[in-house]
């Protein structure tokens, strides 16, 4: 595995500290899950609820892996509609600061916003978007790469700070290789970010 120079910058985090650090960060964002409930009682995991299937460490799951600076997250394949090149934005007066602007796809109007206030890292490059389901106004997260689609077996999960409460979006930790990459709710994420997409106009003028 080539080196990476951001090693040489501090020790490398035990998956306890790496755990703790992304717990605190989304824990202080207070990042709201939706209510939806999985289909309870049933023999079918699919069935359930992502955040519930992890729970019970039941399954597997195709996972979308995107980075943010130097740390690896990644949120179930099936909620991620899209990602894509960073396209141009269109700043609008109304926008909070964590937005960093809309852009049109099929469309829809598609809210950006940078990670720092739902994940706790900012962004070196936003060089891509992950655009997530979330019904008519859809939220993307800019991030500097999307790395890689793997299928996990959700009993490799280990737990992290917090993962357990049903508000957070931070999941567990589940490893790949010497990586760390902390497994996130989508919902969550959301969830978190629709509030400021509800005062948006529905469309946008194209700059000419």
């Amino acid at each position: 595995m080539t080196p990476n120079p951001a090693d040489e910058e501090g020790p490398v985090l035990s998956i306890e500290d790496f755990a703790a650090s992304i717990a605190a960060s989304l824990a202080a964002s207070a990042v709201a899950a939706p209510a939806a409930e999985g289909a309870a009682g049933g023999s079918d995991s699919l069935a359930l609820s992502f955040r519930e299937r992890v729970r019970r460490r039941s399954g597997i799951a195709q996972l979308l892996i995107f980075r943010v600076a130097q740390e690896l997250f990644a949120v179930e394949l099936l909620r991620a509609e899209e990602a894509l090149d960073m396209p141009a934005l269109h700043r609008l007066p109304e926008m909070p600061p964590a937005m960093l602007g809309v852009f049109t796809l099929r469309g829809a109007l598609v809210s950006v916003f940078e990670p720092q206030e739902a994940l706790g890292v900012a962004c070196e490059q936003p060089a891509t978007a992950v655009v997530f389901c979330g019904g008519e106004r859809r939220v993307a997260i800019a991030t500097d790469d999307v790395d890689d689609v793997v299928t996990v077996d959700l009993r490799t999960v280990r737990d992290a700070p917090g993962s357990r409460t049903k508000e957070a979006a931070l999941l567990g930790i589940v490893h790949r290789a010497s990586d760390l990459i902390a497994l996130l709710d989508a919902d969550a994420l959301v969830a978190a970010h629709r509030p400021a997409t509800a005062a948006l106009p529905e469309s946008v003028e194209e700059a000419a």
